[in-house]
């Protein structure tokens, strides 16, 4: 009983020499995560027509290694080159003024109306600059060339299958997007041939998630909604073959676009979604600064020739999306990857109208 008591009075001496070396009340009180108002601000109006379409990168046209881009900030058309920023002041039609005066500065920019084609033309100190053009501006969609036929991709793909893997740790678990709610409307490009390869890979629309993924995103939809937005789907889980069939077709310069089929895509496993927004009063989708699959810079979430107010959205949507568990991939910024740790569910290839048909091996 000795021992009890001197081992509990043993114990109230260290708790009480710790909390006099520890003074508590020094600590830093909690401090609640500051709202995406309080970090970004509303979102910048966009920018009048006029400067919008004088957005992007321009490059020598004599030089493509030399280039800069026009970017727009809250209404204020700048210039970025060499890591540079430079603000314009108009002078008068499309002439603006740097005021720098400094050797390899920019002084003189003026802009050309296109003629021939759909792009402008930039003069800046007295070289001559071409903007930079995808075919997927003012709502049009980005195509490539496959390298091979469609027909023939397919037949290749279907006659092959996922590589083999002892590592899943997870049954797959799909949830039928179109019955989560939240607002969700769909747009499921490769049910249809407007998509960056022309042709139709999908049989029906469908879009499924695994379970934490889809209430992951529910959860993101219910919080843009404070902001006035929802979420339009493009894709999420998509059967391996079609990987495959995307891959086969793509130059080898644009591969970073598209997964490598031999590793598999997160869109395989249904832990991939690709999500745009669009206004719940109006239904018009916001502009994002790149249509959806373009396969160019103006795809990345960092690209600056966006408007501010693109930029914007696409933080916006970033920062829910990374609340939700999912990450950005860095070369599309509509392409969210949930993040699952040491859980890994397998490379499917289920037809849609399996999944819904309860067929699935």
């Amino acid at each position: 009983m000795k021992n009890k008591t001197r081992f509990f009075n043993l114990l109230v001496f260290i708790f009480a020499a710790l909390a006099i070396c520890f003074d508590v009340s020094s600590l830093p009180a909690f401090q609640p995560e500051p709202s995406f108002n309080e970090v970004f601000g509303q979102a910048p109006p966009r920018p009048a027509a006029d400067i919008e379409a004088l957005l992007g990168r321009y490059e020598n046209i004599n030089d493509a290694r030399d280039s800069f881009i026009a970017l727009e900030d809250s209404g204020v058309l700048k210039i970025l080159r060499d890591g540079k920023y430079y603000n314009l002041s108009k002078i008068n039609g499309m002439r603006y003024s740097a005021g720098d005066s400094l050797p390899g500065g920019i002084r003189s920019v003026e802009f050309y109306a296109p003629v021939r084609s759909a792009r402008f033309h930039c003069e800046v100190n007295g070289t001559l600059y071409k903007q930079l053009v995808y075919g997927s501006e003012n709502g049009g969609t980005y195509k490539i060339k496959p390298l091979k036929p469609i027909g023939e991709l397919k037949r290749a793909a279907l006659s092959a299958g996922p590589p083999r893997e002892a590592d899943a740790t997870c049954e797959s678990e799909l949830v039928d997007l179109k019955n989560l709610g939240g607002n969700l409307i769909f747009d499921i490009r490769y049910a249809t041939e407007n998509n960056f390869m022309g042709a139709k890979f999908y049989d029906s629309p469908g879009a499924f998630l695994q379970k934490p993924a889809a209430y992951g995103l529910l959860y993101v939809a219910r919080s843009l909604e404070r902001h006035g937005l929802a979420m339009i789907v493009y894709d999420a889980y998509r059967p391996w073959y079609v990987t495959k069939m995307f891959y086969d077709a793509t130059p080898a310069a644009q591969k970073n676009f598209v997964a490598d089929p031999s590793k598999g895509s997160r869109h395989n496993r249904g832990t991939a979604v690709d999500v745009g927004l669009y206004d719940l009063k109006t239904g018009k989708l916001i502009e994002m600064g790149s249509g959806y699959d373009e396969f160019s810079e103006r795809a990345s979430p960092k690209f600056e020739g966006a408007t501010s107010n693109a930029r914007w959205h696409r933080k916006l949507l970033e920062r829910y999306m990374n609340k939700a568990g999912f990450t950005v991939y860095e070369d599309e910024w509509w392409h969210f990857d949930y993040k699952l740790g040491i859980v890994k569910y397998p490379l499917m290839n289920e037809t849609f109208e399996k999944l819904t048909a309860g067929k699935i091996k």
